[in-house]
């Protein structure tokens, strides 16, 4: 590549540092790739990550018409070893596992006594371990501590095993074209899943996530990383996707409604505000949070999450409140992206349920300015994502 620095061996790449110095931050075992791709970056949390590679609008072009692909390995995965480690899971989260089979796997809460929601996690049965996988908002450390507690006489150990694994996903419109034309074995659609399988001649598992929409997340070793991302790029390019960055990717992932623990809601929210009722196995017991999510079966949630188109030059900021056209509160908002489907700003807002919604005016206040915005149901209504300039 013009312009990419003469780097001959594993040492040198080692000494080299992504887009400049980043030393205070973890780097994707990518990163030299992303570099050489001239990706753009940013910080997340404690990692440096992809903000874009090219122009953001083609990114969001190809998610919501095309394919992309996208370097998640900053996700939290967390290995669950010992004898009592089912049982023990099982004891403590929202939904029934004890009859998962190995490659299967589901979406389940950790609650509060409130029922809140202290973390959302996919639980994939391996076969000597379970995997514990959670958006990058629940550090590994924080997990574990939560689980830890609630530990008796166990025989279960936790390992943080976001440094042992390269997450690449598959998402957008044509997400299957490209796993065949890779040549791996989607999992089926009845929840999370997870199949071995190869790309070439890499191993590599894929697993059905439920946390971004039953997308195609490729989960491999750190030596097959590199071989096999150019497979996902070139396949991708060829369906006419390409690489995505977090730019892209957060309004793509609002306008689709899935929402994210810690970015969207936390403990003051339960699954039903969430509309997160299928992870919560109705009959269990003995987990916290069982009581209240027993009382509240089958009643109406008190809130509710929707989209917002906003008319604003710069991004609010998380939190802002929210107040219904007349004046009165409505709630808050949280995620916000730019959308190049709508040519404007679009969030994710938490408020209380008021029926009838679909395009009804919010207004957003802020200390020294008034927005307003336009609310739609959840997931944005396709005929949304259809933009007036196609010149990308």
């Amino acid at each position: 590549m013009i312009g990419a620095p003469k780097l001959t061996t594993w040492d040198d790449m080692e000494r080299f540092s992504l887009w400049g110095n980043s030393s205070d931050l973890r780097r994707l075992p990518l990163s030299f790739e992303h570099h050489l791709a001239k990706a753009k970056r940013m910080a997340y949390g404690d990692w440096e990550i992809v903000a874009s590679y090219e122009k953001s609008k083609t990114e969001h072009r190809a998610l919501t018409r095309e394919v992309g692909v996208m370097d998640l390995s900053f996700f939290t995965f967390v290995k669950v070893t010992g004898s009592d480690r089912l049982e023990s899971i099982n004891r403590q989260i929202s939904c029934d596992i004890s009859n998962l089979k190995e490659g299967d796997g589901r979406r389940a809460l950790l609650l509060n006594d409130q029922g809140g929601i202290l973390a959302d996690v996919e639980v994939v049965m391996m076969a000597e371990a379970l995997l514990l996988i959670t958006v990058p908002t629940m550090p590994a450390d924080r997990l574990i501590a939560i689980l830890s507690r609630n530990l008796l006489t166990e025989d279960v150990e936790f390992e943080d095993a976001s440094e042992h694994l390269v997450a690449l996903t598959i998402l957008g419109e044509n997400k299957g074209w490209l796993a065949r034309a890779l040549g791996v074995e989607a999992p089926g659609v009845g929840g999370a899943a997870m199949k071995a399988s190869m790309i070439d001649d890499m191993s590599v598992n894929i697993l059905r996530t439920e946390m971004l929409g039953k997308a195609l997340m490729i989960l491999t070793k750190e030596k097959f990383a590199s071989g096999v991302w150019k497979a996902m790029v070139a396949g991708a390019k060829e369906l006419g996707g390409c690489a995505v960055g977090w730019e892209a990717f957060t309004a793509w992932r609002i306008e689709r409604g899935m929402l994210w623990h810690g970015l969207d809601f936390d403990e003051e929210v339960i699954p039903q505000d969430a509309g997160l009722d299928d992870t919560v196995t109705r009959g269990k017991t003995g987990y916290a949070g069982a009581d209240e999510m027993l009382r509240r079966a089958g009643k109406s949630a008190e809130r509710m999450y929707i989209g917002l188109i906003i008319d604003a030059a710069e991004p609010p900021p998380k939190d802002a409140p929210i107040h219904f056209p007349e004046g009165m509160p409505a709630g808050a908002l949280k995620s916000v992206g730019f959308s190049y489907s709508q040519n404007k700003y679009v969030g994710l807002a938490i408020i209380k349920r008021r029926d009838p919604l679909p395009y009804s005016p919010m207004i957003i206040h802020l200390p020294h300015i008034t927005l307003e915005a336009k609310a739609v149901n959840l997931p944005f209504p396709t005929n949304m994502f259809e933009s007036e300039d196609d010149t990308f």
